[in-house]
Order: C-alpha cells, then structure tokens, then sequence
C-alpha cells in the first residue's frame, strides 16, 4: 500500500518537473526562469500578431495564423494561472498531505481510491507523450517536406519555412538565419507540452476528489455496521470529510472557471475554424494542410470531450452520495443522528460541478443532442413563465402588486358589464352582444382566480417539471424522444393560442374602428325629430356614468378601455397554456414510465430497486396529477358551460347579421368568425390533453398486467400488485368533479 502511495506522489512530482522547468510550479516559483518563460512568450505573440497583420486580408493565411495564435493564447493563459494562483497552491498541497497520511479502513477503499489514480496515470503519461511526439512532428515537418524534396541541396529558398506562422524580422531565405530562426523556435514545444501537463494538473485534481466521494459513498452506505458507540464518531469523521470535499471541490472550480471558460471558448473557435478550412479547401493538392486542420479539430474536440468526461464524474459521483444517504439505514439510528444524516442529506442534493465561467457546466451532456433537445423543450416551461409574469401569477416569484392592479382592474370592468346588461334586460339583441362578452369574460375571471387560489400548488408541480429535463434521468434516448414529443404538441398550441388570442383580441377591440374606416366616419342615425345623432362605437359593452357628447371624451373613453384587451388575452391564454403544458408534461412522464416497467428485467436476482423506482415515479406522476386535475376542475367546469353557450350565441349572431345584409357587417363576422374559431380551438385542447392523459394512464395499466410479475419474488409480486390496482383508476380532466374530458366531450358538446 506505501508503494502506491509514493507513486500517487510521483505524479504530482512528474508535473512539477515539467513546469519547474519554466519556474511555473505554484510551490516551487522560480522568478528568474519564469521571467525567461515569460519574456519569450510574450517575444512570440509579438512575431505572432505581427505575422497576422501582414497577412491580413488573405482568408486562408489568416485562419492558419489564427489556429496556432488562439492555441498558445490558451497557453499562456492557464500558465499563467498555474503560476500565479496561492488557491491552487493550497490545493496541491492538502492533496499530497491527505495522500501521505491515508489511512484506508479495508481493501474495497483501497480499490476504488486506486482505480481513478490509475486512469489519472494513464491520461497524464498518455497524454504527454502524444502530445511531445505531435508537437515534435508539427515541429520539424518543414525540415522533412525540404528532405524529401531535397530543396535544400538545390539551395532553393523558395520552401524555406518555418514551424510555426509568425514575422521574424529577419531575411530567412537565408540557410544560417533560417537555421538560427528554426532553433530559436524549439522552445515552443515545451510550451505546447505545459499545456497538457496543466490540462493534466486538472484532471488529476479532480479525479482525486471523485475518488474521495466514491470512499465517502462507500462508507455512508455501510455505516449501519457500526455499534452506536462508535456510530458518533463515524458520523463525525463522514461530515468532516464531506465538508473537505466540497471545499476541494469548490476550491478547485473557483480556481479554473475563468481558463475553462477560455479553453472552451479556444478550442470551440479552432474547431471552428479548422473545420471551415478543412471543407473549403478539401482539393487534392491541399490533403497536407488539410489533414493538420484535422488534427487540430480532433485535438480541439478531444480536449472538449476530456473535461465533459471529467465534469460528468464529477457529478455522478455526487449523486452516488447523495443516494447513498438515502440508502443507508438511518431510520434504525437514534434520534440526533438521523438529524445529522438529514442535514447531510440536504447538502449532499446540491450537485458539485466542472464549470465554465460560473456558467456553462462541463457535462457528457453537453455532446448529446438528447439534452439539447430537453433544453428545447424547456423553452415551453419559459414562455409560460413570460405569459404568467404579466400578471405576476408566475407560481415561483409571484407579484401580488402586479395581480392586484390587473385583476383589480378587469373585476371593475366586469361588474361595469353586468350592470349594462341588467340596465338593458328588456332589450333582447343588447342582451344577446352583452352575453357573447360577458361569458367569455366570466371565464377569463375564473381563470385567474384559479390560478391565484391555487399558485403554491401549481408551483409546486412546476418544480417537479423542472427536474425531469436532465438528460441524467432518462436512461435511453427512446425515453427522451417519448417525452419530448409531447412538449412538441405544448409548443404547437402554445403559438396557436397566442395566435388567436391576439387576433380575437385586438379584432374585438379595434372592430369600430374598422367600422368608421369603412363608414368614412362615425356612424349616424336619424331620430324622430329628423335630427341626426352621432353614435359613438366603443369595444365592449360597459355601463358608462357619464354621457358621451365629443369626439374628445369618445378618444378617452376608448383608450382606457385598451388595457382590458391585454388583460382579457392574457387571462384567457395564461390557464390554458399553463395546464396543458403541464398535462402534456405528466402525460410524457406516464409514457416513459410505461416503457420502464415493459423493460423491467425480471431475470437478474432481485428487481427490487427498479420496482422501487417505478413505484417512486407512478405515485409522483398521480400526485402532479391530482393537483393539476384539483387546481383546474373549476376552470374547465366555467370553460364548458361557457363554450357551449358560447358557440350557441355566436352562431345566432352570425346569421342574424347576414340575414339583416347591413352595410359594415363584414368586420362583425370576421370578429364572430375569429371567436368561435378560438372557442372550440381551446375546447379541443383541453379535450385533446384529456384524452392523451387517459390513454397514457391507460397504458400503464397494461404495462403492469404486461410485465412478467409471474417471475419475480414474492415481495417486488405484491408491489406489482398495489400498482395494478391503483393504475385501474386512470388521471383524468374533470370539469366540477361530474365531467370528464375526453374527445368523446366535444362530440357531445358539437
């Protein structure tokens, strides 16, 4: 066990030697040679910069010039950092410390401590070497194109070129300057060199951290073992070394975020470029500089790939904690450990990660398009958030000032309406237009008010949503497919909804000014007293206090009234695309879950945690589910009567106004058209996402009758059975708690 231990040292002592060589090694600085590293450094990017003035202009001499630049940029940058950083000095040392002092409690620690060690050994030295033996081929490729030319023997000075692309203020078609000029450039391999030892720094640094959490994975779940004497001390020594661990962690990230920012900018840029070139210029007398821009795309992509690698440990190896708190038998403890455990518990669900400038977050999830795909469909999630916030009923941050000054206002205007209509109860066509608004506009009321009375609930379920656009809980892509396809269906009536909202909306409100456009002023009537009185169109049908007699106090009249068009688009579109987001989104959830339990492996020895977890996900599922069946019941109850009715008068009043065949009618039935559209869009919706959720339900029915429960133990046969039964009862849409909706409604309603 010593013998592995000194050679963990060996590794840090392996990096040490390679930056010592520049004075870099943040414990050992050496002024005077880091002041020679640095001076040449600095000497070259002026060559550099140079080179890439002068060929400014020339596209593929630039893109050549721009490879190299940006890769040794990246170089001196995280040299830099190595150099100067006291953080990471702290770092290297407490690291060695804890490798010279570890004492491993059995074998199994001893192996897992030892197996990212071992891939740590192998990328360092793998690494390197490849790296040297690259360098050194980019290195002297120009001396082997001029042997194998034999140019040189000519005394041609036409290919006289140098290693790397910069303006050497020198005449080098001269062979002993050229040959001066060449060995002054040597020592840009061991630049390229400390790049990787640095990439390597990294990697080591984290792995050993993974390694820790694997050990303290490890002893959480066999904690149990312990007697209670010794019970308080383990638990103790476990929260000391999670707290060391997350400080590492920490520690290390607030140290590289910034040059991981740079690299993953560099190497993203290069790979761009270096592709860019490789397509345009891919003719056979260019398959040399094409095949070296290859090799830098797949130097760039790899470099990408390694730090997703080692972020993606990095995190998984936290989950691996944090489930094994969960696993760990800590309702058999007393009392005040189980709320030590728990306090460990939160802590260890917040995930440690490899980031890029704070913000982008080095994960194998970053190389798929699965997660891309979440990502797109988390979007849906976001525009509901922008919709709700206008009327601040965004369920996480909430804006009670902004909801009273909106709902204060439309429930004024709305008492307004119901008084013109009792004031002109007698006057049967007025009755009719006051209820075509005044129904619609009860809904919307409605609406809102669910959405306020229920907001801690509905938030709730969008936490839950939240969680499952991690491509970490999906275990294939034929999962994430299933589930992103109904966010698919979300985001089709999402702009649909909006679409025609607006339209409805803006068409109500601007209707009499597209009267008076077509009347070429304000319409008139002629009384009995063959006096001629101006009627003044307003939008919607509130009883006024005061009499409108100008033209001033008609302008006035109508421009505050323009706010309830907003409010009323955004009342009636905010509940519909919220709740069948959210449907669509347990609906995914209820088809994923289908496929897991069909999947379920009843032939390994115990199935039991992938029961467990299907259990876990089934009664989540019925949860977000009842919620969202509570929280909507009175809204799809108002939707209901009101569609109908709705549908009903609307119906009436477009044959009313054809048969009348009135001059400006044609703006009223495009209105009337408009609505009607609206209303049995939204009445389809809700019955579409009704339907979706009892079809969903209704397969995971079958999945649980499907699955082979005749082969498994007695225990995970009677789960299945709990299952079975409560999946005989599927979730569903209920309108007031009498009705439900499916298709089979809006043929019924129809």
């Amino acid at each position: 066990l010593q013998n592995k231990v000194d050679y963990i040292e060996d590794l840090f002592v392996y990096l040490e030697r390679i930056f010592s060589v520049g004075g870099i090694w943040p414990s050992e600085r050496t002024y005077v040679r880091f002041a020679i590293y640095i001076t040449y450094f600095i000497h070259y990017f002026i060559m550099a910069f140079t080179e890439f003035y002068n060929v400014f202009g020339n596209l593929e001499l630039m893109v050549m010039s721009l490879v190299e630049t940006i890769a040794h940029i990246m170089t001196f940058s995280i040299v830099w950092l190595i150099r100067c950083s006291n953080l990471l000095k702290i770092i290297i040392d407490e690291i060695k410390k804890d490798i010279a002092e570890r004492k491993f409690e059995n074998s199994e620690e001893e192996i897992i401590y030892y197996n990212y060690n071992r891939i740590s050994k192998i990328f360092t030295y793998g690494s390197n070497v490849g790296m040297l033996i690259t360098i050194s081929l980019l290195y002297f490729r120009p001396l082997m194109y001029l042997a194998i030319t034999n140019q040189a023997l000519r005394n041609s000075t036409e290919l006289l070129t140098l290693p790397y692309r910069i303006h050497s203020f020198f005449d080098t078609t001269n062979l002993r300057t050229y040959t001066l000029m060449y060995l002054y450039l040597f020592p840009m391999i061991y630049i390229a060199i400390c790049h990787m030892a640095a990439i390597c720094l990294v990697v080591v640094l984290v792995f050993h951290i993974c390694g820790e959490l694997a050990i303290l994975s490890y002893r959480i779940r066999h904690i149990g073992e312990n007697s209670q004497i010794i019970l308080v001390h383990r638990i103790r020594n476990i929260i000391r070394m999670h707290l060391k661990i997350i400080w590492m962690a920490k520690s290390v990230d607030n140290t590289f975020n910034l040059i991981l920012l740079d690299e993953l900018f560099g190497n993203s840029v290069v790979l761009a470029i270096s592709l860019y070139y490789v397509m345009m210029n891919l003719d056979i007398s260019e398959i040399p500089t094409c095949f070296t821009f290859i090799f830098f795309a797949i130097t760039a992509l790899v470099m990408l790939f390694g730090y997703c690698l080692i972020g993606d440990q990095l995190a998984q190896q936290c989950i691996s904690v944090q489930n094994a708190y969960y696993q760990c038998n800590w309702y058999q403890m007393p009392l005040s450990f189980r709320k030590c455990l728990l306090i460990c518990m939160i802590r260890g669900q917040v995930i440690l990660y490899l980031t890029a400038g704070r913000f982008y977050i080095f994960s194998l999830n970053s190389f798929t398009d699965d997660q891309k795909d979440l990502d797109r469909a988390a979007k849906v999630l976001f525009w509901n958030k922008r919709l709700m916030s206008t009327l601040g009923l965004w369920p996480i941050q909430s804006n009670d000032l902004i909801f009273s000054i909106n709902f204060g206002y439309f429930t004024l205007l709305l008492i307004l309406e119901y008084l013109d209509f009792f004031l002109y109860i007698g006057d049967f066509e007025h009755v009719i237009m006051n209820l075509t608004e005044n129904i619609a506009f009860v809904q919307m009321f409605v609406r809102m008010s669910t959405l306020r009375l229920y907001n801690d609930e509905i938030g709730e379920v969008i936490m839950e949503a939240m969680k499952d656009f991690d491509k970490a809980n999906y275990k294939t892509t034929e999962e994430i497919k299933t589930f992103v396809t109904y966010y698919s269906k979300s985001r089709i009536f999402f702009k649909l909804m909006m679409v025609f909202v607006t339209i409805t909306a803006s068409s109500y409100y601007l209707t009499p000014i597209l009267i008076i456009l077509g009347n070429g002023g304000l319409p008139e009537i002629v009384t009995n007293e063959n006096v001629t009185q101006i009627i003044y169109l307003l939008p919607y049908r509130f009883h006024l206090f005061y009499a409108i007699e100008n033209i001033r106090t008609y302008t006035i009249t109508y421009v505050w009234q323009m706010p309830f068009a907003f409010i009323s688009a955004f009342g009636q579109s905010t509940a519909d695309c919220i709740m069948i987001t959210l449907v669509f989104h347990i609906c995914g959830q209820m088809s994923v879950l289908a496929l897991r339990i069909n999947n379920i492996d009843t032939e390994v020895c115990d199935c039991g945690p992938e029961m467990r977890h299907v259990m876990f996900m089934h009664v989540r599922l019925l949860r977000m589910g009842k919620i969202i069946g509570k929280a909507f019941s009175a809204t799809l109850l108002a939707h209901l009567l009101g569609a109908t009715c709705l549908v009903s008068i609307l119906g009436y009043q477009m044959l009313t106004n054809l048969s009348k065949g009135e001059t400006g009618v044609v703006p009223l039935l495009v209105k009337f058209f408009i609505f009607i559209f609206l209303v049995l869009l939204i009445l389809y919706a809700h019955c579409t996402v009704g339907e979706n959720l009892l079809t969903e339900s209704a397969k995971v029915c079958e999945a649980f009758y499907n699955c082979r429960w005749y082969n498994m133990s007695k225990n995970n046969a009677r789960m299945l059975i709990l299952c079975m039964v409560r999946s005989q009862k599927p979730l569903c849409l209920i309108a007031g708690k009498f009705t439900m909706f499916c298709l089979s409604t809006l043929t019924d309603v129809s």
